[in-house]
């Protein structure tokens, strides 16, 4: 073969070579901007995820602070529970005592009933015996008013003896 048959073929397998680097440069460039969509797309993506993520982490900080407030709530109420609980046990303590103290109190309480049980016979005798005295004092109330009606009749019968007397004491003339 010829320089120039050579030349002319290697002219056409350049040719082809670069028809070929053409196509391939364009089926990269296809690919290079397939590639580069997609790298947006995922970033867009990444961007509305991490977007969503503030959002999700924002807004589960303000719950944070909520239940953190709620439980500040409930340490307060816990705390006055905690007084209530510490102010009822002084009381039942207090109850305790006195429960202690309840048959000692029966016991004295029964002694008492007994001494108001005799106290009470000791009324009632003190009662008849007044109603006697009573009636003893009506009919020593009815002797003395006879006594003084006759006392009253014995002075005027004593004042008319007087005076019966100072006539037989006159001269007789």
């Amino acid at each position: 073969m010829s320089d120039r048959a050579r030349i002319e073929r290697l002219n056409e397998t350049l040719t082809q070579l670069e028809q070929m680097l053409g196509q391939s440069e364009h089926a990269a460039e296809k690919r290079v901007r397939g590639f580069v969509s997609i790298a947006r797309i995922a970033a867009a993506l990444t961007a509305v995820l991490a977007l969503a993520n503030l959002y999700f982490i924002n807004d589960l900080t303000q719950e944070i602070h909520a239940v953190i407030a709620r439980m500040e709530q409930m340490n307060s109420h816990f705390d006055q529970v905690a007084d209530r609980m510490n102010a009822m046990r002084v009381q039942v303590e207090g109850m305790e005592e006195n429960v202690r103290l309840m048959p000692v109190m029966d016991a004295q309480m029964r002694e008492i009933a007994s001494h108001v049980a005799s106290m009470r016979g000791n009324v009632e005798q003190m009662r008849g015996i007044t109603d006697s005295t009573a009636r003893r004092i009506g009919r020593m109330n009815v002797s003395v008013t006879d006594m003084a009606a006759r006392f009253h009749h014995l002075n005027t019968s004593i004042g008319a003896i007087g005076g019966d007397v100072n006539q037989m004491a006159l001269p007789v003339p």
